[in-house]
């Protein structure tokens, strides 16, 4: 396949873009347009359709040195993007990480429980009402008659004591841990990291849900 060389340099506000083996040339409105334009010129000045392009860039030395100071702090900004992103991802994590070891203690002293029985709760997994209180995570299964029962054999608390119906409502969404990450980053004027916040997903996915209490959530980044 035949390829053609194209010499590029600047023409007041447009690009010349010159064939010299055909002995042509057009212009182009920007640096993007050049290869199309130089395509369409071949094309119509030969007929050909299958070629190659070595294209050459031809600036005055100062403009280079424009150039290559700008793709050099294209590269370091890149760099530095990355390595904010790692620190804002680490500062979620602590985050996460502080909550779940003040929750872990919350239930070691309220649950009464040592090293390995903590353990043995603390790594994720999910149990039923009766694994539950194999592992002293409940004190009794039962019906409300129950519960009013144990109440009032173990606290002293009247069965008769009036039972309400306790409805959750969607309050996480109000002032969630990513939310104030996100605000954060956006505050330190690292605007872009407080969209990746967001747009990671995991907020929304919080927003979802209709849960009390602690809820801790640490998704890793995607491959993609």
């Amino acid at each position: 396949m035949k390829s053609y060389s194209v010499r590029v340099s600047r023409d007041g506000r447009l690009w010349y873009v010159e064939i010299p083996e055909i002995d042509g040339a057009t212009q182009a409105r920007n640096l993007r347009e050049v290869e199309r334009m130089a395509r369409d010129y071949i094309y119509n000045a030969t007929g050909e359709e299958e070629f190659g392009l070595d294209i050459e860039m031809v600036m005055p030395d100062e403009a280079q040195a424009h150039l290559d100071r700008e793709a050099a702090l294209r590269v370091e900004a890149a760099e530095k993007a990355a390595e904010a992103s790692a620190e804002a991802r680490a500062a979620i994590a602590a985050i996460v990480m502080d909550s779940y070891t003040w929750f872990r203690t919350l239930v070691k002293e309220r649950r009464k429980l040592d090293d390995t029985q903590l353990a043995r709760v603390a790594d994720g997994r999910v149990f039923t009402g009766r694994q539950g209180l194999d592992v002293k995570l409940v004190d009794a299964l039962g019906n409300e008659r129950a519960a009013l029962a144990w109440l009032q054999r173990e606290k002293n608390i009247p069965d008769t004591t009036p039972v309400r119906d306790f409805s959750l409502q969607p309050r996480f969404r109000d002032l969630s841990f990513l939310h104030v990450a996100a605000w954060t980053f956006e505050a330190a004027g690292l605007s872009d990291f407080a969209r990746r916040i967001e747009a990671w997903g995991t907020v929304r996915a919080i927003e979802r849900l209709n849960l009390d209490g602690l809820l801790a959530l640490w998704h890793p980044s995607s491959p993609n």
